[in-house]
């Protein structure tokens, strides 16, 4: 069998440590390749991008002199077909539209388990768009319409009891790590079921997904629940 090439993947972060977790969760999947790091943006990173042709940066959106979205606006005038995803703060949340103007093509948050940036980056190579849920909600929220809804309608396979449940907490702006441990699960069978809704509902990332379950009544009522009580769409909350 012929020998697929290896998705090339470039890191760009201040800390050492923050490099080193995120090539350890990258080494789990061998279609990956760490080419290269930086610590540091303007001619380093430049140089990087130029002489390693990455498929995929990673880089560390508090990056600064210069700004992460102008080393986003400038990668993507010289090599456009270079996708570029940002870890980001949640604070960093009323930054994500402009950084989706620049040309990001994901938004991952930094506290993300290896699960879910796995996931984000096979969403991203593939071309899509990938925004963790904390951003997604945001967006959806404000209103800010970001990307338009797929086309194509969910196909015939019912969800399951336990998808029902994910999505719920999806629409909640939930993290994996949150979700997981409201329904007594680990975070990686978490981001399966995430997987799977994706594909079921046909939807391409997690923005889209985020905004079917709130606009098909799947989103978190605003009463109190112990972890163990999941209420369904419409269902009224417990007394």
């Amino acid at each position: 069998m012929p020998i697929l090439d290896k998705q090339r993947i470039l890191l760009a972060d201040r800390l050492a440590i923050m490099r080193l977790g995120l090539r350890t969760a990258l080494d789990q999947d061998s279609t990956f390749e760490v080419v290269g790091e930086v610590a540091s943006g303007g001619a380093a990173l430049h140089e990087a991008v130029r002489d390693l042709s990455p498929d995929l940066v990673l880089m560390d959106a508090a990056l600064e002199r210069p700004s992460s979205l102008h080393l986003v606006k400038e990668i993507k005038q010289r090599q456009p077909t270079t996708r570029i995803a940002l870890f980001a703060g949640i604070q960093s949340r009323e930054k994500v539209l402009e950084g989706l103007r620049e040309g990001v093509n994901g938004y991952i948050v930094k506290d993300a388990s290896a699960s879910e940036l796995l996931l984000a980056i096979i969403s991203i190579l593939k071309g899509g768009l990938y925004l963790s849920p904390e951003f997604a909600s945001y967006l959806i929220e404000n209103n800010i319409d970001v990307v338009e809804a797929s086309d194509t309608q969910p196909d015939d396979t019912p969800l399951s009891h336990r998808e029902l449940e994910v999505l719920r907490l999806v629409a909640a702006g939930r993290t994996s790590k949150e979700i997981g441990a409201l329904l007594y699960i680990s975070s990686r069978t978490v981001e399966k079921h995430r997987a799977s809704l994706m594909r079921k509902l046909r939807v391409p990332h997690m923005a889209a997904l985020v905004s079917y379950a709130i606009n098909n009544g799947f989103a978190e009522t605003k009463c109190q629940r112990s972890p163990a009580q999941v209420i369904r769409p419409q269902q009224e909350c417990p007394v």
